[in-house]
């Protein structure tokens, strides 16, 4: 398992019980821009932190289930 590093595509409209979303998918920045099944958005950047086109910070395992670290520049809000 690698930290890789990609670009917010889309935010899921799926929410967790304070209505905030919990689930993105990236772009990665390798050669292919591939985009990853949904991953986890950590609970310190569902409030507004990410949106499409936020650098971020993720993992990725072998059944390409993943959650997202951080933002890339380290912020927490938008």
């Amino acid at each position: 398992m690698d930290v890789k590093r990609g670009e917010i595509s889309t935010i899921e409209t799926t929410r967790d019980r304070y209505g905030y979303p919990n689930y993105a998918r990236v772009v990665s920045e390798t050669a292919d821009k591939t985009i990853t099944k949904p991953l986890v958005i950590p609970s310190t950047l569902r409030r507004g932190a990410l949106k499409k086109g936020t650098k971020v910070l993720y993992v990725e395992f072998a059944d390409y289930s993943g959650a997202i670290i951080m933002r890339a520049d380290g912020e927490t809000s938008s």
